[in-house]
């Protein structure tokens, strides 16, 4: 197996309305809001200048229209490549409710528990790490793809996806987050563990020629190009 090292850039998409309303959206696929929009602009304005080899993005419409903000004032991406594998988690008979009534159930149920549980008609917490585990993998095998040194990759997704993708970071791949690994200690953690919309994170992955990962994180949810206090804005998982 070849050695490889390359850097992925993570992006939330912008606000939905299901969002602003907290509905649980997870596989529904709705559009970005009149504020989400703009998040999308000003995600796009603050990485204009920044050089991707390929964009990555989920395939649900809010996804892909942040990921197309980005596009437009890229100096470097003019293509995108949709992958279905990187949507949110499917939350089954939960999609298009409030999130609180996830959230009531989610209480009652241990946390030794909580990664084999899911929804009625989703996927349980194992078969959605499994499928981010297998994102990880393919996302190393597309950088070695590139035949040059460091390639660069953007991921546009989902906030679930993001913590999902943190939490397997933070178990098996050595990486330390800016937020504390604390945070990353329990499933659900606390609202700061979850990206805000277009929040941006940053990685540097190293896979050895023997296939193991190490991951440093260089920035986690970062939403400073949002006029809007970081602490007090949208970071709930939906």
């Amino acid at each position: 197996m070849a050695e490889i090292q390359f850097k992925l850039v993570v992006v939330r998409h912008g606000q939905t309305e299901a969002n602003n309303s907290r509905i649980l959206q997870g596989h529904l696929d709705g559009d970005l809001s009149e504020l989400g929009r703009e998040q999308a602009r000003l995600v796009g304005d603050r990485l204009k200048s920044s050089h991707f080899d390929i964009g990555i993005v989920s395939d649900l419409k809010r996804a892909v229209a942040t990921a197309k903000a980005i596009v437009i004032q890229s100096s470097s991406l003019k293509d995108l490549v949709e992958w279905t594998s990187v949507r949110e988690r499917n939350f089954g008979d939960f999609e298009g409710r409030p999130h609180d009534d996830l959230r009531l159930v989610e209480e009652t149920i241990p946390e030794s528990e909580k990664s084999t549980w899911g929804p009625p008609n989703g996927e349980t917490g194992v078969q959605f790490r499994s499928r981010v585990q297998t994102v990880l993998q393919d996302l190393c095998s597309e950088a070695q793809s590139y035949k040059k040194d460091h390639p660069t990759l953007l991921l546009v997704t989902h906030s679930g996806f993001i913590r999902q993708l943190n939490l397997i970071f933070v178990d098996s791949h050595d990486c330390s987050m800016p937020e504390g690994n604390a945070e990353f200690s329990t499933y659900l953690g606390s609202r700061l563990g979850w990206s805000p919309n277009t929040g941006v994170s940053s990685y540097l992955i190293h896979r050895t020629q023997d296939g193991k990962i190490k991951v440093e994180c260089e920035m986690s949810g970062c939403g400073k190009h949002l006029a809007v206090d970081e602490e007090n804005g949208d970071h709930s998982p939906l």
